[in-house]
């Protein structure tokens, strides 16, 4: 079961400092710590709505909202939002988020809607299981309030009845004064957490004031040879910023973000687009430069017959080898070179080169065979004569035998 947290904060003071770009409105936590509080009614936790006279519909849109003052009415916009987030059960993704400005109604509640960003999952988020995090949602329509307090609004939308929403109090009922400490839903208007639970719970809610800056990049791919074209990253965002890289070894510039490919170090790299305005903003995307070694493999060994010489000449087996590389089309060579003259078994080596500083070895062998047979000559018919018993023991006729081969001097027998 997927679970994400919303986990509440308490605003002991509301500090301004000048509405720059990067200012944002701070916060400290109420003393006592908050706790986490789990209200139970029924058979479930809560659902947005911790009133169990008025839980009939349990998939109410709900919106907790905080008040905050605007240093400058109608001109200071609102770029972002740091919105925390926990426990949520939701097991199917189904929650969607809101997150809104409102202007002051004249009444300490949200009035008119000044803009915001809407259906959000927490799959969008990227919300972690079992674990607390702080999100930055960016307003792109950077809406400005009108009025000098305005209110920052997450409405929540339950999926269905089986989401569950897990919050955090303040043991002591304290909380910042404001007033503004309520849950709305769609059908029962406000309901005052703080009268129905002597609690005063809030979002973790915090403006970010000012435009915030778009560090949007990217290159066209995450992987290049290193014999590829140098690649430039396409600047979506906010031009004019600056290029890093991590670990060391990318040769980049840190204006343009074009990479050296053939200087830098083969292996995976973070490079980090950051812009250069007041309120610098960061995107980060990896590269892999690759420059691997070609992989090759040799024919079999060769079983080959001697010409009448005893020789064999060597041809090229250059054609014969597999060789590829992740980057480039490998160059075959061999040792020794084709049309060496062999006269025994020889070892041969071939070579793939990539063109990049990168080689790869095979070997087999070559095993010439004497095929040819030899010549012999023998001596003309002999004439000779009996002994006195009628007999005649031949001698040794090798001697008179005339033997020739192309790889060796042959011995010669005789039978009988």
């Amino acid at each position: 079961m997927k679970k994400i947290l919303l986990t509440i904060l308490f605003f002991l003071t509301l500090l301004i400092s000048k509405a720059q770009q990067c200012d944002t409105l701070s916060f400290e936590w109420e003393n006592p710590a908050p706790t986490t509080t789990i209200y139970m009614y029924g058979g479930g936790y809560v659902t947005g709505i911790p009133d169990p006279a008025n839980s009939t519909n349990s998939t109410d849109d709900k919106t907790v909202f905080e008040g905050f003052a605007s240093p400058t009415p109608g001109t200071t916009p609102v770029g972002a939002v740091r919105l925390g987030l926990g426990f949520l059960t939701d097991a199917n993704d189904n929650t969607r988020f809101d997150v809104n400005v409102y202007d002051d109604n004249g009444s300490s509640r949200p009035g008119t809607l000044v803009g915001g960003v809407t259906n959000i999952s927490p799959t969008q988020l990227g919300v972690a299981s079992n674990a607390f995090k702080n999100f930055w949602i960016t307003l792109p329509s950077n809406p400005v309030p009108t009025t000098s307090t305005f209110y920052i609004g997450i409405v929540i939308h339950p999926g269905d009845a089986t989401d569950r929403l897990v919050i955090q109090s303040n043991t002591k009922g304290q909380g910042n004064g404001d007033n503004s400490n309520s849950i709305t839903t769609t059908k029962f208007g406000n309901e005052r957490l703080l009268q129905t639970y002597s609690a005063d719970i809030d979002l973790n809610i915090i403006p970010k004031l000012g435009a915030v800056e778009d560090p949007s990049f990217s290159y066209s791919n995450t992987s290049y040879c290193s014999n590829s074209v140098d690649p430039t990253p396409a600047i979506s965002g906010d031009p004019g910023g600056v290029f890093s890289s991590s670990p060391t070894g990318l040769v980049i510039n840190s204006t343009t973000g074009k990479i050296d490919l053939s200087a830098s170090t083969a292996t995976t790299f973070t490079v980090t687009y950051t812009t250069a305005g007041t309120c610098p903003q960061s995107k980060k995307q990896t590269v892999t430069i690759v420059n691997d070694t070609p992989v090759i493999f040799c024919p079999g060994d060769q079983n080959v017959s001697f010409n009448s010489s005893c020789q064999y000449p060597l041809p090229d087996y250059t054609g014969l080898a597999t060789a590829t590389d992740n980057c480039s089309t490998p160059t075959v060579t061999q040792s020794p070179a084709a049309g060496t003259i062999i006269t025994s078994a020889q070892t041969i080596t071939l070579t793939a080169n990539d063109g990049n500083g990168n080689t790869a070895q095979c070997t087999f062998n070559v095993i010439p065979a004497d095929i040819t047979n030899p010549v012999i000559t023998c001596p003309s018919d002999q004439n000779v004569s009996f002994d006195s018993s009628c007999q005649f023991t031949l001698p040794d006729y090798t001697s008179l035998a005339t033997a020739s081969d192309n790889c060796s001097v042959p011995t010669v027998t005789q039978s009988p």
